[in-house]
């Protein structure tokens, strides 16, 4: 099970297969099993918890979409992820927005958890947060930021998380990927291909 924290819960049949259930006059999504992006909590107080900025959408699909004949196969096809809206449809959140996820995935004890945000300022109260996480031995993925050479951006430079920087095709670091000391891993970041909004695809860059 992979918590991932960012712009809410997605919607799309290559990720989890949805049918429209007529419930009191008003249309209502349910999920068909088998499906891989599972609700789990909304921290922005004026959104509902699903995904209408497509960042967690791609993100996912990247994740685990499923092995069908549908669009693209994600990387962990079988795991599972589960979605924590800290983000809201532009793209935004707070520190204490961010904070309170950590704490939802501290309490529900996923496998790893992947988050693909930033802010150039540290939050004490997230790495306190951060280090229980660490001590529970639960991997926090981190985009390491697309600020090119301004520096890892926060929680990723907090030295309890793993920073991923991106590279293209050709193995070269992206001119966009922030870069530092703090940067763990590098992994493909430009023109990847992944479920988008409206059961559509998108080709995204970023270290996310």
């Amino acid at each position: 099970t992979i918590a991932v924290i960012d712009t809410g819960h997605p919607i799309h049949e290559d990720i989890n297969p949805v049918q429209i259930l007529e419930w009191k006059g008003a249309n209502k999504l349910s999920p068909i099993k088998p499906h891989n992006a599972i609700e789990g909590k909304n921290f922005i107080d004026y959104e509902d918890i699903y995904d209408k900025n497509g960042h967690q959408t791609h993100c996912t699909g990247i994740i685990c979409a499923q092995n069908n004949e549908l669009g693209m196969v994600g990387i962990a096809p079988k795991s599972k992820c589960i979605s924590i809206k800290a983000l809201d449809s532009k793209g935004y959140g707070t520190p204490d927005s961010v904070l309170k996820a950590l704490e939802y995935a501290k309490e529900i004890k996923p496998d790893i958890i992947s988050m693909s945000l930033g802010s150039p300022n540290a939050y004490p109260p997230m790495l306190s947060v951060i280090k229980d996480l660490y001590n529970l031995n639960i991997p926090i993925i981190c985009a390491a930021g697309n600020s090119g050479s301004s520096g890892v951006s926060y929680p990723a430079a907090f030295k309890e998380c793993i920073a991923i920087a991106a590279y293209d095709s050709s193995g070269n670091i992206a001119n966009f990927s922030s870069k530092g000391e703090e940067v763990d891993w590098a992994c493909p970041g430009v023109n990847i291909s992944s479920t988008f909004l409206n059961n559509s695809y998108a080709s995204l860059s970023g270290t996310s």
